[in-house]
């Protein structure tokens, strides 16, 4: 007999809207994998190098422009009381149209900078300009969709969020695999993405129109009011430190690829975005986490129920913590086995693959409840500032291993750990340093 108390506890946690993401993630997490897997069937080292290069330029552009307006959204409508419906729903609708705007000029942006720069770090293969064309709207694309499915996040709606993620995944990936079917090379690859991008956001238009309808009352497609743009221009110091947070994140996790593109040969650089890509799918499980705790602690922090903030913390380190044990137990187990009998030519991808999965406890167990509290003070320009240093650290170690002879794509992702450490120590000890002072 399990005893009654166990059983509560064992019913609250199948109850809990994480355990719900989560299961909704493994899901859109394998199907992922499956993606990725016939892609590495059908291509070579060297295509992800042409995709690797275009998507890291793409995100450089992306990130230029990247001032976190989801995060903005959410803490102008918790400061907006609940029984105002009309104010909370002109908030949604002008964050969505400021989206739909940075979304446009980043597709023109990534556009002209691919046709201009991707061809001169790349060896073996020119890219086509249709390729270069569904890159850039595949990245304009990000800002409507992120703004999308935030909206159901802050307005409460965890599980429409998570049948939509599977629906979007699966789609996603049924797209792929018969673009690869049709066409097995980059054309069908870029085909695929194309399709991918399209549906999802089809879905995720229509799922949050109907959501906002229901949770407010309002339309999502209307005129911005100017009270509404009003509240977004006078957040001129969190967009400002915003703005340094996504330079960080441009320079990590874009300028990176390009860095390695540049002083090694396509199939370095494509091995490193086989273990970027690897990475990010599984990293995919964190959304999860974050689709729940990035509101609820910044709603824990600005109602000042401090209890239910150190709950959350240390379930975060906790998770993350598992969750990078697990993705290393699983390629030593599963992955590893499986390269060496059929995919032999990605073997020296996965021991940088391992590197970049235990960041899980920084970027899943950490950034999980410091970032949400940066969110809910404004006070995100140190986080930029150290995460900018640690970015030039990382690109400064890349620059050395190339030139000295020692990058491969192990050393290229034990790199990403500097970025980890600059960034986030600092204000770890900050915090430590605090505690100390005021505990009794």
């Amino acid at each position: 007999m399990i005893p009654v108390r166990l059983r509560e506890v064992i019913a609250k946690g199948v109850a809990h809207p994480v355990t719900f993401l989560l299961a909704i993630n493994i899901a859109s997490a394998a199907l992922g994998t499956a993606q990725l897997a016939v892609t590495l069937a059908v291509l070579k080292p060297t295509d992800f190098a042409v995709i690797g290069v275009l998507a890291a330029i793409g995100s450089v552009m992306t990130g230029l422009l990247d001032v976190k307006l989801g995060d903005l959204t959410t803490r102008l409508l918790y400061a907006v009381p609940k029984g105002e419906a009309g104010r909370r729903g002109a908030l949604l609708a002008t964050s969505l149209w400021l989206h739909l705007l940075a979304g446009g000029i980043t597709c023109v942006l990534v556009l002209a900078a691919s046709l201009l720069l991707a061809p001169g770090f790349l060896q073996t293969t020119v890219p086509d300009s249709w390729w270069i064309g569904v890159m850039a709207a595949r990245m304009g694309a990000i800002y409507p969709v992120s703004a999308l499915t935030t909206f159901l996040r802050i307005l409460g709606a965890f599980g429409v969020s998570g049948w939509l993620r599977l629906a979007s995944q699966a789609a996603s990936t049924v797209a792929m695999v018969l673009a690869l079917w049709v066409v097995p090379s980059l054309d069908g690859y870029f085909l695929g993405a194309a399709s991918a991008s399209a549906i999802a956001l089809a879905l995720a238009a229509l799922v949050a129109t109907k959501e906002v309808h229901r949770g407010l009352g309002t339309r999502l497609w209307q005129r911005p009011e100017p009270a509404a743009l009003s509240a977004f221009r006078g957040a001129g110091n969190f967009l400002a430190g915003s703005s340094l947070a996504g330079i960080a994140k441009l320079l990590s996790r874009s300028c990176d690829v390009l860095v390695v593109a540049a002083l090694g040969n396509d199939t370095l650089t494509g091995l490193y975005r086989v273990a970027r890509q690897g990475y990010d799918t599984i990293a995919g499980l964190t959304d999860a986490v974050h689709q729940f705790y990035t509101p609820t602690i910044v709603d824990s922090i600005s109602r000042q129920r401090w209890g239910d903030y150190r709950k959350h913390r240390f379930r975060l380190m906790l998770i993350g913590g598992m969750a990078a044990g697990g993705v290393i137990a699983g390629s030593w187990l599963v992955l590893r086995p499986l390269a060496t009998a059929s995919y032999p030519h990605y073997l020296e991808a996965l021991p940088a693959f391992e590197v970049l999965g235990a960041l899980l406890v920084v970027t899943l167990g950490i950034h999980g409840w410091l970032w949400p509290t940066l969110v809910a003070s404004g006070r995100m320009g140190w986080f930029g500032l150290f995460g900018i240093a640690g970015a030039l650290l990382q690109l400064g170690a890349l620059a050395w291993l190339g030139w000295s002879g020692r990058l491969d794509a192990t050393t290229a992702a034990l790199a990403a750990w500097i970025m980890a450490l600059v960034s986030y120590g600092p204000l770890l000890l900050v915090r430590w340093r605090h505690r100390q002072r005021t505990s009794p």
